[in-house]
This record gives structure tokens, C-alpha cells and sequence, in this order.
């Protein structure tokens, strides 16, 4: 399927750098990786504009709607054609669950709510949106793919595919939505991405580009953004074991960091937090199991990582926890 995938790269006009290959990676699921040295500004992958699905098509650029329903748009049309679709090979390449929050069910939602209380009412908040979005969109785009839909399963695959693929560029001074296929593979990193994605308005061409030097054998990764776990378990399908950007936030509205000195009575605070959650084993077991959903071993790992996080206020806020609990990582690419 990969094969078939890197081929259809090839055929519509994709360039890749040589020795540039997909495998298993460290973070969960599937990366791209440098099977030798390349230098810090090197193109390592590039796609014409036209040859991704962006809310720029012909189809869909007149839409009155912002850029990221246009591109829904256009991705309900394309998983409705099926085979017929031009990006048929990419939605056979993509994860069965992208595990983003429009898949997010009844089991999800009630492992979310156990805890913490942010994380169910930003669920509960978000699976409320797909349905009032279908309607608003219908009444907006009556004559739409979108509108015509009987089985909504389309419109939430879009949606999940949208909210954990999509790059956003600049083009012709107007920000867009775009699904890159085979770049989308690169995955995630707070504080080490080497790579960055560019847009050559003169060639219109989309390229990932080299920030810093990579070594033989390193995985490729790429800033989605600021983004703590709370969002990224939600909008994108998985939680970092370690992400910087992570933070409790007490009753009296102070953020707590891991650099934060901890004294009564927040230290009680943090305690009663951490009493609150579930048991931690039954986290790890929805981790390890094969049969959990993307998106509930996502949830798992938020709260692993979220009690990582409690764990190093109580215990010692200035050193790091030498325990290493596992996390799902990047979604099932």
C-alpha cells in the first residue's frame, strides 16, 4: 500500500529525497526517516499544490466558508467517489482511525470522563460541534456533498482526517488548508523538529525543508504547533510522554508548570487531583491492548502523561522523573 502510495507521489510530479523511506517510529505509529546525512536547508519532500488536496481546488475555492470546511468539502467528495477518487491511494494508505475527536464515541467519551475534568468537557464541547457544523454547513452549502450526505460517517472521517493531517500555508496572500500525501507522515515534535514546510508561490509547490542538519537514521519531525497534550489528544490522536508545553491549572486559576515550587496549600490541591483519576494500571492496560480505538489509547496517554506531570510537582519539581511510562505517540500513520 505504501509502494503504491510512493509511486503515485512519483507519478504526480512529487519529488523525494533519495534514501528517504517510512518506518516504524519511536513516537508510535509510522515516520519518515533519512537513511543518510542531509544538510540543515535541503528539500526533502515536494508535491505541486495542485497534486494535494487543499482548499485552493477548483472544486471548492469559491465555497463561502472559511478554509477549513472547503477542504472538508472536498474531502467528503473524494471519500464518496472511492476508487475513482485521484487520491484513492492516499485514504487506502491512511490509519483505519486517525483517532482525532470526530471519531470519538460513547466508549471514548466515557473513558474522558473519568478524568481530568478538563478533558471530558473539552470532548463533550467538541463532539457537540459535528452536528450543529453538518447543519449550519447543509443550510450554507445546500447544493454540497456535504448537505446530500445520508450516512454522516463521510463528513466525521473528514473531519478526523482534516483536524490531524492538514497543513495550513499562505498562498496568493490567503491562508489554506492542505492534506500533503506521504508528507503527512512526518510526525510531530515540540522543542526538535528539524523540518518545516514552505510554499513557493512562483512554482506552486509545497516542500519540506530542512531546519537543522540530520543524522543517518533519524526520523524526520515537524512542529504542529504549540500545541499542550490536551489539544494534541484531541485534534490530532495521541499525547507526548514529555511535552513541555503541558500544565495544571488550579482552582484559583494558577498554571503550574514542571518548574513550579509547589507549597500548601497547592500541594494539597495537586494531591487531591491526582486521587481523583482513575488507577493508573487501568490507563496502561487501554494502552497496551490491541483492541482499543485510536482514540482511547490516546485518551490513556494523556492521563499518563497528565499524572507523569502531577507525579513530578509532588515528588521533586526541580528533577525530572526517572520512570519512563509508556505513551502512544503519533498517530497510526
Amino acid at each position: 500500500m505504501l509502494g503504491d502510495l510512493h509511486d503515485w507521489f512519483l507519478e504526480n510530479g512529487g519529488q523525494l529525497a533519495p534514501g528517504l523511506h517510512v518506518a516504524d517510529s519511536d513516537l508510535g505509529g509510522r515516520g519518515l526517516f533519512a537513511e543518510s546525512f542531509i544538510p540543515a536547508g535541503s528539500q526533502v519532500l515536494s508535491l505541486p499544490l495542485e497534486a494535494a488536496l487543499s482548499s485552493a481546488d477548483d472544486t471548492v475555492a469559491d465555497l463561502p466558508v472559511n478554509s477549513l470546511f472547503r477542504l472538508t468539502e472536498l474531502l467528503c467528495a473524494e471519500i464518496q467517489k472511492g476508487d475513482a477518487s485521484r487520491w484513492a491511494c492516499w485514504f487506502r494508505s491512511l490509519p483505519r482511525q486517525c483517532g482525532s475527536w470526530p471519531e470519538w464515541r460513547e466508549q471514548e467519551l466515557r473513558l474522558a470522563q473519568r478524568g481530568p475534568p478538563k478533558l471530558f468537557q473539552e470532548a463533550v464541547d467538541l463532539a457537540r460541534k459535528l452536528p450543529q457544523w453538518h447543519k449550519q454547513l447543509s443550510q450554507i452549502l445546500p447544493g454540497s456533498v456535504i448537505a446530500g450526505l445520508d450516512d454522516k460517517s463521510s463528513f466525521r472521517r473528514a473531519l478526523a482526517i482534516l483536524f490531524s493531517r492538514r497543513f495550513g500555508i499562505l498562498c496568493d496572500g490567503c491562508k489554506i488548508a492542505v492534506c500533503v500525501p506521504l508528507g503527512d507522515m512526518i510526525n510531530h515534535a515540540s522543542t526538535e523538529a528539524n523540518v518545516e514546510v514552505q510554499y513557493d508561490q512562483a512554482s506552486r509547490r509545497l516542500s519540506f525543508v530542512t531546519l537543522d542538519d540530520v543524522a543517518a537514521g533519524a526520523e524526520l519531525l515537524i512542529c504542529y504547533g504549540q500545541l499542550d497534550n490536551l489539544e494534541l489528544c484531541t485534534s490530532h490522536g495521541f499525547a507526548l510522554p514529555e511535552n513541555p508545553l503541558d500544565s495544571i491549572v488550579l482552582a484559583d486559576d494558577v498554571k503550574l508548570t514542571r518548574a513550579s515550587q509547589l507549597a500548601l496549600p497547592a500541594l494539597a490541591e495537586v494531591q487531591c487531583i491526582m486521587d481523583a483519576l482513575p488507577p493508573e494500571d487501568e490507563d496502561k492496560a487501554t494502552w497496551l491492548d490491541a483492541n482499543s480505538s485510536q482514540a482511547c489509547c490516546a485518551i490513556a496517554s494523556f492521563r499518563l502523561s497528565y499524572r507523569r506531570l502531577l507525579r513530578q510537582l509532588l515528588d521533586n519539581p526541580s528533577q525530572e522523573q526517572s520512570e519512563q511510562e509508556p505513551g502512544i505517540g503519533e498517530i497510526q500513520k
